[in-house]
């Protein structure tokens, strides 16, 4: 009865959502493209749902007929890989894998693509990405978008309308919104307000960068060039002087026209403020137990590695995935379901006084609550935790570089038959 509730509550936001984007979108000339995607957030995690014309999906472009998934493994791992790779989130910072589910592939015929009817295979897909807890940030990046037609736009869209504009909608627990794609802003970042519950949108905030004003240095170079070419009797100097001039001021009112963001080359990580470390910890830590929410060794790895330190990472990976994560007596296979952070403070802040390198000292105590697959049954498990964890840079970010464990012991266990509701 719960699912089938909140599978009706995502309906009713889908449409609804669906219903005002239709009615927006008539400001401007509609626009098929066969791209659809939603995005939901809510206590069962991040999920992408997306539809789009095979030919515009790189994996399937090859695709002639509605290929068998049962013996098309390769096609969901192309899928999965690019996905990963074009369309990456990051939540809290930290880059998240994704997972497929529920790929299908249907035939369109005169189907509405632009300005023409074509015959397709509609390819559809969940993309689901972990969350241990709730989210404070959440990064999308979203690269395909479609094609130009041969003749150009003109006819097609408005003089103001960008052609190649996704919308799509994202549902935040329960709440609708809008998110905006196109290949000048591919990335949208989400972040909660302080009840946690609502989104908004900001700019990227990163290292310094510097912004190379590559419009300017064009009109500055040809100003000099021009300036500085062999005298001639069509273009003396007097002629020279006032159009290199031009160029100049040219160049001068175009600097923030076109310009390109370079990390710079000065900039260190910064020792961070007592609550910017606890905060940073908090995302590495639930980064963790994030990584094996994926089944694969490598999967794991490639998670942890983004906030563990490579020195740490087989000791990490040992004492979670044989301990405390996934082998149970009797080989059973366990879930982390909640992590909750009782305490976390911090003990110091050091600087070597060679290298320079910053370090940091929290003691964290925390609780893992686990679903525990035994014999046709699910046995809650929870366990609590106390360590001293060191945080240095590598890399330009901040990693866990130690872990030591000071306490571990079992808090409580209740069994409950498979299948039942926790309710």
């Amino acid at each position: 009865m719960r699912l089938a509730t909140r599978q009706s509550v995502r309906t009713l936001v889908t449409a609804a959502l669906t219903t005002v984007l239709a009615t927006t979108a008539l400001a401007h000339r509609l626009l098929s493209t066969t791209i659809k995607g939603s995005l939901f957030l809510d206590e069962d995690g991040l999920r992408h749902e997306i539809q789009v014309a095979h030919f515009l999906l790189p994996p399937a472009k090859a695709l002639e007929t509605v290929p068998d998934l049962a013996s098309n493994d390769a096609l969901l791992q192309e899928i999965r890989d690019y996905i990963a790779e074009q369309h990456p989130v990051k939540i809290d910072g930290i880059r998240v894998l994704p997972t497929i589910q529920d790929l299908t592939f249907a035939p369109v015929r005169n189907g509405a693509y632009l300005n023409t009817s074509t015959n397709y295979i509609r390819v559809a897909f969940t993309v689901s990405y972990a969350t241990m807890m709730p989210p404070k940030q959440i990064s999308f990046v979203w690269q395909l978008f479609p094609g130009a037609p041969d003749e150009g736009w003109a006819g097609l869209v408005d003089q103001d309308q960008d052609p190649y504009e996704i919308i799509q909608t994202f549902a935040t627990y329960g709440e609708g919104n809008f998110v905006f794609f196109s290949p000048s802003e591919p990335e949208f970042i989400w972040h909660a307000e302080p009840s946690g519950r609502h989104p908004t949108a900001s700019a990227v905030h990163s290292d310094p960068q510097w912004r190379i004003p590559i419009l300017s240095l064009m009109l500055a170079i040809l100003a000099g060039l021009y300036l500085t070419s062999p005298p001639h009797r069509s273009r003396p100097l007097r002629v020279r002087l006032p159009l290199a001039g031009a160029l100049l001021v040219m160049a001068c009112l175009s600097l923030h026209l076109l310009s390109v963001p370079v990390p710079s080359p000065f900039s260190r990580i910064q020792m961070p403020t007592d609550d910017e470390a606890l905060t940073l910890f908090a995302a590495l830590h639930a980064n963790i137990y994030r990584a094996f929410d994926y089944g694969s060794e490598e999967e794991i790895y490639d998670v942890l590695s983004q906030s563990v330190d490579g020195a740490l990472l087989d000791d990490l990976y040992a004492q979670i995935y044989k301990s405390l994560i996934l082998r149970y007596s009797g080989g059973a296979v366990c879930k982390v379901a909640k992590v909750d952070i009782l305490e976390a403070r911090l003990i110091q802040k050091t600087r070597e006084a060679v290298s320079g390198e910053h370090t940091v000292e929290i003691g964290c105590k925390w609780q893992v609550q686990g679903i525990v697959e035994h014999w046709e049954h699910l046995h809650r498990r929870v366990n609590e935790y106390e360590a001293r964890f060191t945080l240095s840079p590598r890399a330009r970010t901040w990693k866990i570089c130690r872990v030591d464990i000071t306490s571990q012991e079992r808090v409580e266990a209740e069994d409950k038959p498979r299948g039942r509701d926790e309710g």
